[in-house]
């Protein structure tokens, strides 16, 4: 059963998950992290903000989800100081209901560029991605590192997770639900340009309709436990 907005999220969304090398926590059912404004904050210590642009939209089902049309919604921060550069080591988990994802694109969900241009290479990334034909076997996607066909499921919500070590040539895992599904070589991109923005919700002129309610980024590669941990922390408000 979902929850009411606002009401019972926020000791699951800071005391719940784990906080080690927490360094992005968005969490749209809490109003400290988003209160029908222009931003929304950032729960953990560095209190970070990111923009919206374009019009996207707050629902407050499930406890509060951000939604993406896929025409141009996104959301981004700034990183002057590549903070979340995370090009050695790091995780990235979200809240995450697809309803399509286009045949042969990509509908990624959180990434840090190498360079300015929007259709630059990613350093990271986390996201979905469709095979075919027509928008058939989406799959969750992080670094180079592809999961099977039909691993994301339509109009659902799923935790998804991706941790890596080792940089370029290292691993990269993948989580959904909070159960280990795939590692594999990651392809991280190398920086071409310092500074560069964390991008929601798209990836150069690609967007893809998405509904996020959560958005977590750490400076470290959680292990299985703990991913399994920031599930069981937040399943409740998906009916899961």
């Amino acid at each position: 059963m979902g929850i009411a907005y606002g009401t019972t999220t926020l000791h699951q969304a800071t005391k719940g998950i784990v906080q080690d090398g927490l360094v992005l926590n968005l969490d749209a059912g809490v109003k400290e992290s988003y209160n029908n404004g222009a931003s929304w904050l950032d729960l953990s210590p560095d209190k970070r903000s990111a923009s919206f642009s374009n019009g996207t939209v707050f629902d407050r089902d499930h406890g509060g989800f951000i939604y993406y049309d896929g025409s141009d919604d996104v959301s981004y921060l700034g990183d002057s100081s590549d903070e979340l550069l995370l090009n050695t080591t790091g995780s990235a988990c979200c809240w995450a209901n697809f309803p399509s994802i286009w045949q042969g694109g990509s509908s990624l969900i959180i990434s840090k560029r190498n360079h300015s241009n929007p259709n630059s290479s990613r350093v990271w990334y986390l996201g979905g991605y469709s095979a075919g034909p027509g928008s058939n076997n989406p799959r969750v996607t992080s670094n180079g590192v592809q999961a099977a066909n039909n691993t994301i499921v339509y109009n659902t919500w799923q935790y998804l997770c991706s941790t890596w070590t080792g940089g370029n040539g290292g691993t990269t895992s993948i989580y959904i639900n909070g159960s280990f599904i795939i590692d594999g070589t990651s392809s991280i991109a190398s920086q071409s340009e310092t500074g560069q923005l964390v991008d929601i919700g798209r990836y150069g002129y690609q967007y893809g309709a998405k509904r996020l309610a959560v958005v977590q980024l750490y400076n470290r590669a959680l292990t299985a436990a703990e991913v399994s941990k920031n599930f069981n922390a937040t399943r409740h408000r998906f009916g899961i």
